[in-house]
C-alpha cells in the first residue's frame, strides 16, 4: 500500500460547525478528503427532515467549501445507493449533496463520488475499500 505510513486524522464532528472544521483543515492541510458523513437511519430521517438536510447537504457544502479554501486536491464524497432515484429523505438529501459536488466550481479541486450499498450490518469501511480496490 502506498500510504501505509501516512497519518490520517478522522473523527466525529458536527459538520454544520464550519468554524471547527476551519481549524482542523488549517492544522492538517489535507490533500485528500473522504467525506463519509451521513445519517443512515431511513425511518428516523423521514420524520426529521431538517436534521437530514443540515447533516447531508449543508455539512457536505461546508466541507467542500473548506476543501476549496485549503487547496485540497481531491474530495471524495461517499454516498449511498439510495441516492439513485431517491424515494426517501435520506436518499434525496444524499442526492442533493452529490449534485452540489458535481456543480461546485473550483478548477483546482477534483470531486468524485462513490456510492455504497449497505446490506445488513457490514462495516462501511470494509465495503468502501472493497469498492475502490476492485473497480
Amino acid at each position: 500500500m502506498c500510504c501505509e505510513n501516512a497519518y490520517i486524522p478522522y473523527g466525529f464532528y458536527d459538520l454544520v460547525m464550519a468554524i471547527r472544521f476551519n481549524k482542523i483543515f488549517f492544522k492538517h492541510q489535507p490533500k485528500i478528503v473522504f467525506h463519509v458523513a451521513a445519517y443512515k437511519h431511513v425511518p428516523l430521517l423521514e420524520t426529521h427532515l431538517r436534521v437530514a438536510m443540515f447533516n447531508n447537504i449543508i455539512g457536505t457544502r461546508n466541507v467542500a467549501e473548506l476543501a476549496s479554501k485549503f487547496n485540497v486536491d481531491t474530495f471524495v464524497l461517499i454516498s449511498t445507493d439510495k441516492a439513485v432515484n431517491p424515494t426517501n429523505i435520506m436518499g434525496a438529501t444524499k442526492r442533493a449533496a452529490e449534485v452540489f459536488c458535481q456543480n461546485h466550481r473550483d478548477p483546482k479541486l477534483r470531486f468524485c463520488c462513490c456510492r455504497i450499498k449497505y446490506e445488513g450490518y457490514i462495516h462501511p469501511v470494509r465495503i468502501f475499500f472493497a469498492t475502490i480496490q476492485f473497480r
